[in-house]
């Protein structure tokens, strides 16, 4: 039984990421939120978590190239299965973080009318809090913020061609077995450091 509070622990993870995705290139570390976060999935807690926090029954999810976990997902959250091109929230397993780049591919970027329908892909990784350095620019950012990222895909140039078009592309969230996570609207552009 998890011992995650489906309301007042989302609250706080909402408030985390809404900082996380605000202030582009801040990891946040919410494992005192995610640690209780245990639904007998094979993802992070936190992951997990985030699972909780989007899903609902308006909603719909892809867990790439995992039926399993997907059909979990569907019965603890009510939320609809979709095929990779037409869901809203996409997971993608630590042991696929290697097929970013084909997922981001692949997303809905939304439409010039509904923008805001574009995919939030939710993907774990090794770690948000070493790896490769990344700089990052745009709304929000007064110069330049670094980060970074750890993750066994070269995903940069996917996300570039995804994100060409604004308002149109994908959201980013990476998380860490750490509950660390990092967030990347599609409003900010990346470059390598």
């Amino acid at each position: 039984m998890t011992k995650f509070h489906t309301v007042f622990d989302t609250q706080k993870l909402f408030r985390n990421l809404l900082e996380s995705m605000s202030y582009v290139g801040t990891v946040k570390n919410v494992y005192h939120i995610c640690s209780g976060c245990d639904y007998d999935l094979d993802l992070f807690k936190c992951t997990q978590a985030l699972a909780i926090m989007y899903l609902d029954a308006d909603t719909s999810f892809h867990v790439y190239e995992n039926k399993n976990i997907e059909d979990k997902i569907a019965m603890i959250t009510y939320c609809r299965k979709q095929n990779c091109e037409n869901a809203t929230t996409i997971f993608v397993p630590f042991n696929k973080q290697s097929e970013l780049a084909k997922v981001i591919k692949n997303a809905k970027e939304g439409s010039l009318i509904n923008p805001h329908e574009g995919a939030t892909i939710i993907v774990e990784c090794n770690s948000c809090t070493s790896g490769k350095l990344y700089k990052a620019k745009g709304p929000g950012i007064e110069t330049e913020a670094t980060f970074k990222l750890n993750i066994d895909c070269d995903w940069l140039e996917a996300r570039k061609e995804k994100n060409v078009e604004f308002p149109l592309g994908v959201d980013l969230i990476f998380v860490d077995g750490n509950s660390n996570l990092l967030a990347i609207p599609r409003t900010t552009q990346i470059e390598r450091g």
